[in-house]
Parts: C-alpha cells; sequence; structure tokens
C-alpha cells in the first residue's frame, strides 16, 4: 500500500471519530421555560403541556417527560376504550347498526393502544427511536381519530365520557408528537 494512501485513510479515520464523537456528545435538549414556551403553543391543550412539563424543569426532555406523556396517552386509550366496550356490551342485539358501531370503535382504540405500546418500546431504544415514536404516536392518534368519527357518524352525541376521553387521549398524543419533533430537530 501507498504511503500517501495510508495516510489518506489514517486522516480520513481521524476526522470520523472526531465527527462522530462530537455528534454524540451533544448535549441533550433540556426542559426550560424558554422550550416550554415555545413547544407548548403547538399543542391541541397548551396548557395541560406546560402544567406537566413545568414539573421537569432543568432534566433532560428524553426520556422521562416524553415517556410520562406517552404513559399519559397509553392509560386514556385504555379507559376511553374500556368505556366503549362497557357501553357495546351492555346494548340490546336490537341496536345492531349502533352496536357494530360501538364494536368498530372499541377495535380502533385497541389498536391506539397497540401504537402506543410501540412508542413506548420506541422511547426505550433511545434518542435515536423518537422519529418512529413519533409516527407510532400519529398513527394512534388517527386510529382514535378513525374510532371516534364511526362513533359520531350516525348518533346525534358521544357520551359524555367517551368524548372527553378522546379530547384528552387527542390532547396527550399532540403534545407527544410535538417533543418528538422538538427533539428530531
Amino acid at each position: 500500500m501507498k504511503p500517501s494512501l495510508l495516510v489518506s485513510i489514517i486522516t480520513l479515520s481521524i476526522f470520523l471519530t472526531i465527527l462522530v464523537a462530537k455528534s454524540s456528545s451533544a448535549a441533550p435538549t433540556r426542559v426550560t421555560k424558554e422550550l416550554v414556551d415555545r413547544v407548548c403553543p403547538k399543542t391541541r391543550n397548551p396548557d395541560l403541556c406546560r402544567n406537566i412539563l413545568i414539573q421537569y424543569t432543568g432534566s433532560p426532555l428524553f426520556p422521562q417527560p416524553l415517556a410520562r406523556f406517552n404513559a399519559l396517552a397509553l392509560a386514556q386509550a385504555t379507559t376511553t376504550g374500556r368505556q366503549i366496550w362497557d357501553l357495546y356490551k351492555h346494548m340490546s342485539r336490537y341496536r345492531s347498526e349502533l352496536k357494530t358501531r360501538f364494536h368498530i370503535s372499541w377495535q380502533k382504540y385497541s389498536v391506539a393502544t397497540k401504537y402506543l405500546k410501540e412508542v413506548n418500546s420506541n422511547l426505550q431504544g433511545g434518542i435515536n427511536y423518537v422519529t418512529s415514536a413519533k409516527s407510532h404516536a400519529s398513527l394512534a392518534m388517527s386510529a382514535a381519530q378513525s374510532g371516534d368519527w364511526e362513533l359520531s357518524a350516525n348518533q346525534q352525541h358521544v357520551p359524555a365520557n367517551i368524548a372527553a376521553g378522546s379530547r384528552r387521549f387527542q390532547e396527550l398524543c399532540s403534545i407527544l408528537i410535538v417533543l418528538c419533533d422538538e427533539l428530531a430537530n
């Protein structure tokens, strides 16, 4: 091997080592008042975002605050799905069209729950999986919206507890998505 080629390879490997070390040693995004003021208005419920995120002031945005919002969204999807299932289970078989709509909606919330469990797996994989976590959170939000549309398609109103649970779920998912965006940038 020629000495000039060997020097070039060594120089390139030193450069790549420095580049990788610099990118992996970047300071983590920390929760600050400025971050909260910048991020929370982009969500569906800025007050909810602010109230929870401010508790983490000074700590890294990943993994703890992100995991907390995912846990809250997962709990809300589970609760809302259970409420839909309970109504479905107690419906008369003579109201078959409405019963079918409740069953489809419950299935959509089950899918949303599955996607949020994937978000949890992504978060356990590390900061490099934030984009995947965002995708799964978006899919969960979309699945739940589809279930909500199914319920409201042929009915004057959705039961108040389900409507409130759905709204809260959408708010939590929007916060999760915005925080993933913040970390990806």
